[in-house]
């Protein structure tokens, strides 16, 4: 008689996965945020470009190694970096396995690209793409032939379309941009303020399985659809700025207000005027300023060598090279201005 084998060898279960896209601005952060801080019973693997924009709160990390920061939930997210798989492969590998993956898309491209990530994967499912979009500006930017085709090819693959920053536009609008997004869209919307979703809605779970679809169905996102071949990013302009010593987030506000109808997003760390780093965002017609979570991984946030440092990631739809020479050349129009003091005291 042959001895059976009572341990019988077995792959562990596919990890579904989830692609968070979306417009620049519209708020896939503020949603990842949220459900690093809510999230109960999910282990949730969270993929972001970078953990400069998150606020993240203290209390709840458990460990912050590098390029990936676990939390006391359970959850971790990692900076995807240049390679999305080799970072994946590394949470598959890891001792606490996340149960759903979570990652977010570039604001300018096609959230199908990285879906298809899950499809190939073998230990991994392709699960939701969710695509968010903002309430006070998808009228204008829909408009905006330059804006459109982008806009539209991230709408394209979604299964769930989340219709955020709703408290920015009044009953009416809600109407009739929810009118105008499911028109030819058979999937589910939802309204959110803050990008305050349930972790419940992140699945194939929350859809009734009619609702599971390749995206809009129309002559017009066909056609974005087959004709789009090159690289989305390569019709924005985008620069990263070392900012100035004196450079404050008053001033720097101003000088985002004034440049907005090009820009289009904007990241960064600057003092205020009492001298304490905080983060500052343009999105939209908007200029957030809230207190700085971020600083370098291993570091004494109390030493000044060690704060986050002073810089601006914009993206706009023409050259920032205004912008730019505007911004560096508040050292200059400080040292003028301390240099006629002088001279003016002699």
């Amino acid at each position: 008689m042959k001895a059976t084998s009572l341990h019988k060898s077995s792959k562990p279960p596919q990890v579904p996965m989830t692609i968070i896209g979306g417009f620049l601005g519209t708020g896939k952060t503020t949603l990842l945020n949220h459900v690093l801080s809510h999230s109960i019973g999910i282990r949730y693997g969270v993929m972001v470009n970078d953990f400069g924009s998150l606020a993240i709160d203290e209390s709840l990390v458990a460990a912050h190694n590098g390029d990936t920061i676990s939390f006391a939930n359970g959850c971790v997210c990692c900076a995807m970096g240049d390679n999305l798989v080799a970072s994946i492969d590394k949470l598959l590998a890891s001792a606490h396995r996340p149960e759903h993956f979570l990652v977010e898309v570039s604001g300018v491209a096609n959230p199908k690209a990285l879906a298809d990530v899950a499809t190939l994967h073998p230990e991994l499912s392709r699960d939701l793409i969710v695509t968010l979009v903002d309430a006070a500006t998808v009228g204008e930017r829909l408009s905006d032939p330059r804006l459109r085709d982008t806009i539209m090819m991230q709408l394209a693959p979604a299964d769930l379309i989340v219709l955020n920053k709703c408290d920015l536009a009044n009953e009416d609008q809600l109407q009739e941009i929810q009118h105008n997004l499911t028109a030819h869209h058979k999937g589910k919307l939802v309204r959110t303020i803050n990008a305050r979703l349930p972790d419940d809605v992140l699945s194939q779970k929350s859809l009734q399985p009619s609702q599971v679809h390749d995206g809009i169905e129309s002559d017009t996102i066909s056609n974005i659809k087959t004709s789009w071949t090159h690289d989305p990013e390569a019709q924005f302009h985008r620069a990263t700025l070392d900012l100035p010593e004196s450079m404050d987030s008053e001033v720097l506000t101003a000088l985002l207000r004034k440049h907005q109808p090009t820009l289009l997003r904007a990241k960064g760390f600057v003092n205020n005027k009492m001298g304490q780093r905080v983060s500052i965002q343009l999105s939209g017609k908007r200029v957030d300023i809230s207190p700085s979570h971020y600083s370098p991984p291993d570091t004494d946030t109390h030493n000044p060598e060690h704060e986050t440092p002073a810089i601006l990631v914009v993206i706009g739809l023409d050259s920032l090279d205004r912008f730019r020479d505007e911004v560096l050349g508040v050292n200059n129009m400080v040292d003028e201005g301390a240099t006629r003091n002088q001279r003016n005291s002699v």
